[in-house]
């Protein structure tokens, strides 16, 4: 059964019992790209070190709530911020393995042919990385024929 909650996820996740979910796939919206029009919404934040202080913040709580069976897959692009490339995905990367107790089985890459872009003085950015976490490496389930 899937039960979609619709709102502001540092809330809701708050709700969700421990050990009571099997899979938590997220996207969460580029660091300093776009505002949606959400008071404090994710993504908007003034640095870096905060935009990642709240992701981690948010693995906790994934962590929180997985099964020990459960998996965590984090989808997650990098951006240019003041003319420079930051590759927010490594340095997410990082930060959780080192400050939670995931697990990562696996960083995959989306790549995104048809991506259109108005860029005329670099190469565009056509792919996204997939981090694949897990609670616990002994009991995770994956099922290569599915």
């Amino acid at each position: 059964m899937i039960d979609l909650k619709f709102g502001n996820t540092f809330e809701l996740i708050q709700k969700v019992p421990d050990n009571s979910i099997d899979l938590v796939l997220t996207s969460p919206p580029y660091w300093g790209l776009r505002d949606y029009g959400f008071k404090n919404q994710f993504g908007l934040e003034p640095t870096m070190q905060e935009y990642l202080d709240k992701l981690v913040a948010l693995s906790k709580e994934v962590f929180r709530v997985l099964k020990p069976t459960g998996s965590f897959v984090l989808n997650l692009g990098d951006c240019f911020k003041k003319k420079r490339f930051l590759s927010v995905s490594s340095f997410a990367y990082c930060r959780i393995v080192s400050e939670t107790d995931f697990v990562c089985r696996g960083e995959h890459v989306w790549c995104k042919p048809n991506v259109p872009s108005p860029i005329r003085t670099r190469l565009k950015s056509s792919h996204e990385k997939l981090f694949w976490f897990v609670k616990n490496a002994d009991k995770y389930y994956f099922d290569k024929t599915a």
